[in-house]
């Protein structure tokens, strides 16, 4: 997917001068990703991976940073934000909120590649990150059933034909599937995105990190398997 949000070098000099990173050197985007706009620096000779949020507001990337910092505090294998000079972790291109991580080499496996003992090693991730959102208030999400019911709304007040004669259907189907839920499953934060995309692997199989925390939230530990 293209950029959605395109950042001249000038700005990206202007963000680098708020982080202790060196100089940039270069800049380039990474036509990668669905939902925001995300860029590879090279700063003082290190590479780092700028993300622009298209749909999070600045008290949400706040969120999810902090949130990372945790993670990555509890031995979670994800990179955490980096500090900007005033010791904050977003910062602010084109008026949307942004954040700079470092970067982090790895491969994705393809569904061929899975095997069991690379299913283990993304089980304790997991497990890892559910055992650091404990006792953590987690925000609910953008995807829980009142969401989804506003999503909804937004479909069938659009007046497009394609979508507002499957609305109903999807109504019934998200009511249904609400009501049968099992409300005595252990709970907690959750990645709830974690496709193969989203986990790097080193060159040993390993996870070189996991990825793309936007819709962590409260949710049920099950449904991150």
């Amino acid at each position: 997917m293209a950029v959605l949000t395109p950042i001249s070098v000038e700005e990206a000099r202007s963000l680098a001068a708020e982080y202790d990173l060196g100089p940039l050197d270069d800049l380039s985007g990474i036509p990668a990703g669905s939902v925001n706009s995300n860029f590879t620096l090279h700063l003082g000779g290190q590479r780092v991976f700028l993300r622009v949020y298209e749909e999070q507001d600045g008290a949400g990337a706040a969120r999810e940073a902090a949130m990372l910092q945790r993670l990555a505090a509890s031995g979670v294998p994800t990179p955490p934000p980096l500090a900007r000079r005033d010791g904050g972790l977003v910062s602010s291109v084109r008026g949307k909120p942004a954040a700079l991580f470092p970067w982090r080499d790895g491969v994705i496996c393809c569904q061929a590649g899975v095997t069991e003992a690379i299913a283990e090693r993304l089980g304790r991730a997991l497990a890892q990150v559910h055992l650091a959102g404990a006792g953590v208030p987690c925000h609910p999400g953008r995807f829980g059933f009142e969401g989804l019911c506003d999503r909804l709304d937004g479909v069938a007040r659009s007046g497009d034909a394609r979508f507002t004669a499957l609305e109903p259907a999807l109504r019934a189907a998200l009511v249904r599937t609400h009501a049968s839920r099992d409300r005595r499953l252990p709970g907690g934060l959750i990645h709830s995105d974690l496709f193969r995309d989203n986990v790097l692997w080193d060159a040993n199989w390993g996870i070189a990190a996991l990825l793309d925390f936007e819709s962590a939230c409260a949710g049920t530990y099950v449904y991150d398997h």
